[in-house]
């Protein structure tokens, strides 16, 4: 019952306007000259322009000026911060940026594991599809076993639970471990 009255509320106002727009539209009021003349003051084309300029703010005291071997000094300090640009990863790579960083989280790594994982996770960005034979596409053998030599001394740091997450990873991606690679 609501929404039958504001509906015909609205349509009442939307008649009102289009009627008053119709009427301004078949009878104009004034002309253009008029509607200006209307709306601003007598002699407003000939009052001066004032322009505003914003004036500069001074410069701060407190900040003491740099010497240019300051500055490089600074500037390197910060660059030496930032992480080495990645080599972009090949079209066939098996493991993406988003999937490392899910295997990363889920291992749940100890400081101690931290430098290990740094060459796993350049070697995982290496490894790619074989894709030569007729059959379904393989793991490229070579960059699977940079991986292997990699992943060695980090294997032998992970914890029961960071093995059985591995063993989880491994069965999702299609590898089967055997014990002894465990």
């Amino acid at each position: 019952m609501i929404r039958v009255a504001l509906f015909g509320i609205l349509i009442v106002i939307v008649a009102a306007v289009a009627a008053i727009l119709a009427e301004r539209l078949m009878n104009p009021a004034e002309t253009a000259k008029e509607t200006v003349t209307s709306r601003f003051p007598q002699g407003w084309e000939s009052a001066p322009v004032v322009e505003y300029k914003k004036p500069l703010p001074p410069l701060p005291s407190a900040i003491p000026q740099m010497s240019p071997d300051e500055f490089i000094a600074a500037v390197t300090a910060i660059e030496r911060r930032l992480p080495p640009p990645r080599v972009p990863q090949p079209a066939d790579a098996v493991f993406n940026d988003a999937q490392i960083a899910n295997i990363k989280d889920r291992l749940e790594l100890t400081d101690e594991q931290e430098p290990y994982w740094q060459a796993v996770e350049a070697s995982l960005r290496e490894i790619v599809w074989d894709r030569r034979r007729g059959d379904r596409p393989r793991l490229e053998s070579g960059s699977l076993q940079r991986f292997t030599k990699a992943a060695a001394p980090f294997v032998a740091t992970l914890n029961a639970k960071q093995r059985s997450e591995i063993q989880a990873l491994a069965n999702i991606v299609g590898m089967r471990l055997d014990s002894q690679d465990r």
